[in-house]
């Protein structure tokens, strides 16, 4: 299999199996500009995109959508593989809405005009002064009833 290298253990004195430890996928990343030039790719290089079947009956899968993913980078697109049956699989490239593509238009920092900035700390006074006139009544409130309670 492409990508795993498998490095069997033997525990001393056990009856069990060897374990497989399989290394970590690591491929060479793959970067495309947009899906036409992915698509061009894909159609000269189908079969860099399966991995040959134990069976020779049985026609290649495609590798997972995880290991894809992580091969070919499409900006603003992630590849998935829909399964239709059990030999028969198609796949698509879908629209990725928790990446950010690079043509997005961003900024940082809202812009704020100083009008806005003078009436938003108007209103901070504001808020502060009926704060502190509602601590007071609470205050006033609070002897009242210790007075009622002697």
């Amino acid at each position: 299999m492409k990508g795993f290298k498998s490095i069997p253990v033997k525990l001393k004195g056990s009856p069990v199996e060897p374990i497989t430890i399989k290394e970590p996928y690591k491929p060479d990343v793959k970067e495309f500009a947009d899906t036409d030039e992915f698509t061009r790719y894909f159609r000269g290089n189908e079969d860099t995109f399966k991995e040959a079947s134990d069976d020779p009956e049985k026609p290649a899968k495609f590798l997972t959508a995880n290991k894809l993913n992580r091969t070919y980078k499409i900006p603003g697109y992630r590849i998935r593989i829909i399964r239709k049956g059990t030999d028969n699989e198609e796949l698509t490239l879908v629209k990725d809405y928790t990446s950010k593509s690079p043509n997005d238009e961003t900024t940082s920092e809202p812009s704020i005009d100083e009008s806005s900035l003078n009436e938003l700390s108007e209103r901070v006074d504001k808020m502060e002064t009926i704060i502190q006139r509602l601590a007071d009544q609470i205050e006033n409130i609070e002897q009242f009833l210790v007075q009622l309670k002697r």
